[in-house]
């Protein structure tokens, strides 16, 4: 049998599996099967597959029930979207619920990173502010953490403090749009 995309072919050490969230009551969530160190990869863009970007115009084409989804799963820029070749297939790192307070970010290339010690059993998550310039809509966070914003809105990342505390851990994306807004401005 091919290896399918010509990866590897090789087990890799299981690290993250899907239980039902305890931060967001009727959800998934992504937990910890063992502790994990910072730093580590925990959704690896190579196997994600799930980079494939969609204009806002296509969007709009789609019925209110995919849309949900997209607004629900995939990240969101100005733009448009990112997202899987097909929502119907979402790799378990695309579970990875909000947290103000997250213990997941971005490395320099995309991949889900750890940027915290996770214990096992620990749920997995990320500040969805890392993510995009300017979802569609606010979200109301419930996240729990003593640093609750109490809601998302896709331009945290123009807050010079919340950006000097948290740019290593953005979407490259993200980086991107701030460097070229910074040199457009000196």
């Amino acid at each position: 049998m091919n290896n399918i995309n010509n990866l590897e072919s090789k087990f890799y050490e299981a690290l993250i599996q899907l239980k039902p969230s305890k931060r967001i009551k009727g959800e998934i969530g992504v937990f910890a099967i063992r502790n994990i160190k910072v730093g580590t990869i925990v959704g690896d863009i190579k196997f994600l597959n799930e980079n494939i970007f969609y204009s806002r115009e296509q969007y709009q084409t789609l019925d209110k029930t995919t849309q949900e989804i997209i607004n629900k799963f995939c990240i969101q820029t100005e733009e448009g979207f990112y997202g899987p070749p097909n929502i119907n297939y979402l790799s378990i790192p695309w579970y990875i619920n909000h947290s103000c307070s997250g213990n997941v970010g971005f490395d320099d290339i995309g991949n889900f990173i750890t940027i915290k010690y996770i214990r096992k059993g620990e749920e997995l998550c990320y500040d969805y502010s890392f993510t995009g310039s300017k979802p569609i809509n606010m979200s109301r966070c419930n996240c729990g953490s003593k640093n609750c914003r109490k809601v998302i809105t896709g331009e945290e990342w123009k807050d010079l403090n919340y950006r000097k505390k948290n740019f290593k851990y953005f979407m490259p994306e993200l980086k991107n749009l701030i460097s070229s807004l910074n040199k457009n401005n000196n």
